[in-house]
């Protein structure tokens, strides 16, 4: 999985556009079904939203492994964050006793401040971006009458025979022409 190695600006730039094209893909298909149901009927209306349908599936799959990417990232940042707090804690100490001069102290802090905040503020803005996903996934999966999304995780599923696959939750139907 090849977004396992974004750094996590990438990651964030990644979820926020893949988010921008999903926001647009779901005003499209409200857009869509509020045409009306005279229209349902019509060659251009079926082409499009099969046309849309596709858009959405694709944008399921890249949507469904960014948001585990981001997940296990931020998994991986939260100790990241409490190493920061704590050394800063232990520099603090240090710098109480005397064990630390007021010039280290300061330049020390600094650069640990800086980048725990760092750390949280990615965090917190991987969260977000995750979050926003989710509610827009769910919205296209109401669109689309789409029984559950399951919070853009993965179900087993059974495919003929005795074989189990792995699939998103989010998977589209897919409509035969």
């Amino acid at each position: 999985m090849a977004s396992n190695y974004l750094a996590t600006f990438e990651l964030i730039e990644e979820l926020e556009v893949v988010l921008k094209q999903s926001e647009r893909l779901a005003s499209q298909l409200e857009k869509l079904k509020n045409i009306g149901s005279g229209s349902a009927e019509s060659p251009a209306y079926v082409d499009i939203d099969k046309h849309l349908r596709t858009q959405i599936g694709q944008l399921i799959e890249v949507a469904v492994i960014l948001g585990k990417v981001a997940r296990k990232r931020i998994e991986i940042l939260s100790p990241k964050a409490s190493l920061l707090r704590h050394r800063l804690e232990y520099l603090e100490t240090r710098r109480a006793i005397g064990m630390v001069s007021e010039e280290v102290y300061v330049g020390a802090r600094n650069e640990l401040m800086g980048r725990a905040g760092d750390v949280e503020d990615s965090m917190m803005h991987l969260m977000k971006l995750v979050d926003e996903l989710e509610k827009v996934m769910l919205k296209i999966g109401a669109l689309l009458s789409v029984p559950s999304y399951r919070s853009m995780g993965q179900q087993t599923e059974k495919r003929g025979g005795s074989s189990t696959v792995i699939v998103p939750s989010t998977e589209v139907p897919r409509t035969e022409p």
